[in-house]
Order: structure tokens, then C-alpha cells, then sequence
């Protein structure tokens, strides 16, 4: 049926889940805009929302609907942080559970055609959709004929979706980060920590592409990750990625979702070496932790000088979510050999007027990963190692990372701490 018909489905009161980042079902939530201008006491759930306009959330259906979201991209970061949107803090690890609690009546979904046994795929994004059409009495599927069929926990038959949208568009794609001199000495950097036959985690912008540019001389490398995009494809093709010496799924790369360019989704296409996982089973750090020598790569707002990150806001403010850092840090933990690294640049701001590392985080500040957790901080000015180091000693290690422009005042702040 059209968009139009089948967003009938839903009703005042409802809660509706979204499928989130790149499997985004923009032909369903235009249709959601217009259906719900008849609507009242609408709640929606919507992790990552990743093109610039959310129609939900214009202004011709403003009030109709309590949005809620764990990790807000720049869509509707401002909406959270004025109020007309919700955070709800939680682990990657927890979505599973956590959409459970939410309740969806309605699941938006974008898949694959369904193949001659009925079974679509989720394609980009796993996450916690398998548990949301296992709840929701209504599940819309906008069916795209350039969705990725992935493999893994992906799959999902005709008889569990209510109604079917056609609609071929191209999948939201992200582009490929530009990569200055600051990520190169930073990625030079953590391409230093990591070893043949390692195990890697690691996100997506220029940090992580910087770091896959410095592995080509490396070999053996293995994937579990939350999620993975085009510089993994290129070391994979190059050979430098094999999967040949994990502990657990041999010979496959994991994820939960994937985000990248029409070429990466080409790549991802029916291939059989890739393996999308529920995030429930793919965060769980005990899972995490079954691979020897795993190395989590993650980044943070800021870190001050006892070792505690900020990673998801600014001060009281909002930025992102805490996604699957702390199930990686802690799965790093559990891992035999395992190393979990904090990367970004020193400072933030117009003109780098601001230190990254502080000598205390600002009031109100919510702590994302404490301090007994992490083995490394890498700026572009080095390489700090805390795991194990007093204050003091640990102090000094982020200190010397810093911008030079801060560190007298970093001191300072040491000296008063009397550590």
C-alpha cells in the first residue's frame, strides 16, 4: 500500500519506534508528519536520527509528538537540550532491554525485498529492531530495493511485517571525513599501540579513518565493533584485515549497524563476512571480552586530570549518547591482552581556545567512563598511559598531552590538588 494508507495504522496514544542512523525510513516518516496533524499523545523513539530534517518534528505537527532518543545526532541535539525532546541515558548494550520498557505499538522500519524464502533483511541497522517487531502490534516496512542484505541476526520474514511500503531510494550515506594534520598525528600515534593479529573497535569520523591509514604495513587484524564504514572495507580488500585469529566468529567482521558511502554499501551486499549482531549480543562486554588482544578505539568531549571522561556532553548540555564506549572499554577489560584507548584532539573551540583535558570537569558534568577504566589517552601531542598510575602520576602523563598553551595552568591546578 502507499505511505499514506499504511501510517493509518497508527493511533492517538501510540508510541512508535524508528529505525535508526543510515536505515532512517524517510518515505515512512513523511507520511508519519502527515498523519499526525489527526493525531494526539503520540511518543517516539528515535536513536541517531542522521538526515539534516526530521519530519516529526516540524513545525506544521509542533506538540504532537514526546520524542525521546539515547543518542541525539545534530538533528535534534538543540530539540533535547531545549526541552521539546527527551534523553534517556543508556548503555548500546541495553537498547535491546531498553526498548522492551518503551513498549512500541508501531515499528518504522527500511529493509531489503524479501528473497524467494520471504525473508528481508534489516540491512544497515540491526540494533534493537528484532526485539521492537517482536513487541509492536503494527510493523511498517518500507521496502528499498538498494537496502544492503546483510547477514547475521538480520533477517526478518514477510509474516511479521503488518505493511509493506515500496519505495527505492538511495540509503542515506555518510561522507568520508576529511582528515587534517591534527588526526594524523593522533592516528600515528594509536597505530603505535596496535599490534599483528589485533582485534579492533573503532567508530567512524577522521580519528578512526586517520588510524586505518597507518595499519597497511600491519597483518592478521581482526573486527568486533558496534559498528564500521569504509576505511575497514579498504584494509579488509587490502588483506591487512582477515579475521583469521579471533577467539569467537572466526573469519567474520561484527557489527550492529553500519554507516558509510554507496560503495561500502555495495560492499556489504550479500557478503557472508560480515556479521550484524543485535546489540544486546554484540555490546555485551562478556562477548566482547571472548577476543584475545582486543583494542577499543573511542573518543571523549573531555578528560580531566584524575582520568574521568565526559564523553556525551558539555557540561549539562547534551552532544551525543554514550553509544557503546563502556561496553568496549569493558569488554577491553575482559579481553586477554585487551587495551582500551580515548583518542581526540587537545583542544576544542574557535581557535583551539579550549583544553579537552581539564584540571576538573565543569559542574554538573556527567562522568561516561571513570577513571579505574582507561588504559590510554592519545592526543596529537603523545601518548598518555594511566592504566595503574597514582593521581599524581597520571596527572602528569595528561599534562604532558596537553595543548602546550595550557599546561602551565594544568599545573596550577595539580599543585592544588596536592597530589
Amino acid at each position: 500500500m502507499d505511505s499514506d494508507e499504511a501510517l493509518m495504522a497508527v493511533k492517538d496514544g501510540h508510541k512508535v519506534l524508528v529505525a535508526s542512523a543510515a536505515a532512517q525510513p524517510q518515505v515512512l516518516l513523511e507520511a508519519l508528519r502527515r498523519r499526525l496533524r489527526a493525531l494526539q499523545g503520540i511518543s517516539l523513539f528515535h536513536m541517531l536520527p542522521m538526515l539534516p530534517e526530521v519530519p516529526y518534528l516540524a513545525d506544521d505537527v509542533a506538540g504532537k509528538v514526546c520524542f525521546q532518543t539515547c543518542y541525539p545526532g545534530s538533528a535534534v541535539r538543540a530539540c533535547v537540550n531545549e526541552g521539546t525532546g527527551e534523553f534517556v541515558p543508556a548503555f548500546l548494550s541495553e537498547y535491546t532491554d531498553m526498548t522492551s520498557r518503551f513498549g512500541p505499538d508501531v515499528a518504522l522500519l527500511q529493509v531489503s525485498p524479501p528473497d524467494k524464502h520471504g525473508f528481508c533483511s534489516l540491512g544497515v541497522t540491526v540494533l534493537q529492531l528484532k526485539r521492537a517487531i517482536e513487541h509492536a502490534s503494527v510493523v511498517i516496512a518500507q521496502i528499498n530495493h538498494k537496502m544492503p542484505r546483510t547477514h547475521g541476526e538480520s533477517f526478518v520474514h514477510v509474516s511479521e511485517i503488518t505493511h509493506f511500503v515500496e519505495a527505492e531510494m538511495e540509503v542515506a550515506e555518510l561522507p568520508r571525513p576529511v582528515i587534517g594534520e591534527t588526526e594524523k598525528a593522533i592516528g600515528s600515534y594509536i597505530a603505535g599501540l596496535i599490534r599483528d593479529k589485533d582485534c579492533l573497535q573503532l567508530g567512524i569520523g577522521a580519528i578512526p579513518d586517520a588510524v586505518l591509514g597507518f595499519l597497511t604495513d600491519k597483518r592478521g587484524l581482526g573486527i568486533y565493533s558496534e559498528m564500521f564504514s569504509d576505511g575497514v572495507m579498504e584494509l579488509y580488500e587490502a588483506g591487512v584485515i582477515d579475521n583469521k585469529h579471533k577467539n569467537i566468529h572466526k573469519g567474520k567482521m561484527i557489527a550492529t549497524f553500519v554507516m558509510g558511502t554507496r560503495k561500502f554499501y555495495d560492499f556489504i551486499d550479500d557478503n557472508p563476512s560480515i556479521l550484524m549482531l543485535p546489540s544486546d549480543v554484540c555490546n555485551d562486554p562478556c562477548n566482547i571480552g571472548q577476543n584475545d588482544r582486543l583494542i577499543s578505539i573511542n573518543s571523549s568531549v573531555s578528560v580531566d586530570l584524575m582520568g574521568q571522561a565526559a564523553s556525551d556532553c558539555i557540561g549539562t548540555r547534551q552532544y551525543s549518547g554514550v553509544g557503546g564506549q563502556v561496553d568496549f572499554i569493558r569488554g577491553a577489560q575482559r579481553s586477554k591482552d585487551g587495551v582500551s584507548i580515548l583518542a581526540f584532539p587537545a583542544t576544542a573551540g574557535k581557535e583551539g581556545a579550549l583544553s579537552r583535558i581539564v584540571a576538573q570537569h565543569a559542574a554538573g558534568t556527567p562522568i561516561t567512563t571513570t577513571r579505574n577504566e582507561i588504559d590510554y589517552v592519545v592526543t596529537e601531542y603523545g601518548v598518555a598511559r594511566l592504566k595503574y598510575k597514582t593521581l599524581r602520576e597520571r596527572a602528569n602523563e595528561l599534562i604532558a598531552i596537553s595543548h602546550p598553551d595550557f599546561r602551565a595552568e594544568l599545573r596550577d591546578a595539580l599543585k592544588k590538588f596536592n597530589w
